[in-house]
């Protein structure tokens, strides 16, 4: 007995989705798209429970998952399938800048990130920072870049009187790399 195997080549599963990476600011909607070759039918199945037929959508990221899987299974005309995947991840951006710090002129070098006696800026997913400090003048006082980046009251090692100064942060996040934010505000420096 000889049995024919028909090989069917034409089916390639492929998938858009875009963004990968959701943060608080853009969690919202999620496009996906079908750009498989050779099928005439497709599921989706994401991780969290969600399914669609459809070849192009729009899916709700829901803020309770840090990730979920994007599957699509493309169907040829004779019942052949083939898969894509992806992973949707959620990274929140979580931005702090304290109101007010007393500095301790004997501490030296702050010990750890809750250390009251400088002021820094805290938060997650926060890649390329730049902060800049003024006083009331408008003279740059102190200035630093990335995360461990902080300030001690003091402009050219010496000690600035006790007020209210000015701090300017850019920075850019994992979710929108492309995207240079800014922040400012105010922070009062106590004696």
């Amino acid at each position: 007995m000889t049995i024919a195997v028909t090989r069917y080549t034409g089916l390639n599963a492929a998938l858009y989705v875009s963004p990968t990476i959701v943060g608080f600011d853009n969690y919202s909607q999620i496009n996906i798209k079908d750009l498989s070759t050779g099928a005439v039918s497709r599921m989706w199945e994401l991780s969290d429970g969600t399914t669609s037929e459809q070849s192009s959508w729009t899916y709700s990221y829901p803020t309770d998952y840090d990730s979920v899987e994007v599957l699509l299974t493309a169907l040829c005309a004779i019942g052949c399938q083939d898969t894509a995947k992806t992973t949707i991840h959620f990274r929140p951006t979580t931005f702090y800048a304290a109101s007010a710090f007393m500095p301790d002129e004997r501490s030296g070098a702050p010990t750890n990130s809750n250390d009251i006696s400088v002021f820094r800026i805290q938060g997650q997913n926060i890649i390329d920072l730049e902060v800049f400090i003024y006083d009331r003048r408008g003279l740059l006082v102190c200035q630093w870049e990335g995360a461990d980046g902080y300030w001690d009251g003091t402009h050219d090692s010496k000690p600035l009187p006790q007020g209210t100064y000015v701090w300017v942060a850019n920075f850019r996040t994992y979710d929108q790399p492309h995207n240079m934010q800014h922040r400012k505000g105010s922070v009062l420096l106590l004696r």
